[in-house]
């Protein structure tokens, strides 16, 4: 797993909308985050897989502090699974917003398709930051947190 600014890549540009469904039926779209709040994602093609459990269980402990930090987090995948509580799940049939978003990096960083990354917006819908790959450590999730909390420092209005 590896770490990546995106804001140089990406300088000002603001991510591409989705349109994504939870487990429940309830909508979720970027643009309703606009303004409000940071928006984390994490694209895991497959939130059953053993590798990525640590990093769920990680997210699911720290969801409060994701909350407290004014980030929404949200993991995204083509089929249901089930998730810890409170995690919610996305779904992305046919993972066309997971390739619409693999497409923020740079040509040379971009996720190999089926690979997990997470993707880190500030409240303005701009990219500032993301992982890529499966999650090696128990602190993925602390390092997201640190990330998103220097975003709600660097623009807390």
């Amino acid at each position: 797993m590896y770490w990546t600014e995106l804001s140089s890549h990406r300088l000002h540009a603001v991510a591409p909308d989705f349109r994504l469904q939870t487990a429940a039926g309830e909508t979720i779209t970027r643009a309703q985050y606009r303004q409000r709040q940071h928006l984390v994602l994490a694209f895991l093609p497959d939130p059953t897989a053993p590798e990525v459990q640590t990093l769920l269980d990680g997210l699911a402990a720290q969801h409060d502090e994701f909350a407290q930090a004014s980030a929404a987090l949200y993991i995204v995948s083509t089929q249901p699974a089930p998730l810890p509580a409170p995690l919610v799940l996305l779904i992305d049939p046919g993972g066309t917003v997971r390739d619409t978003y693999a497409a923020i990096f740079a040509p040379d960083e971009q996720p190999a398709p089926g690979e997990p990354f997470t993707i880190i917006l500030d409240r303005y819908g701009t990219p500032a930051g993301a992982a890529v790959g499966v999650p090696d450590s128990d602190t993925v999730a602390a390092d997201l947190l640190s990330w998103v909390w220097g975003i709600e420092y660097d623009c807390p209005e």
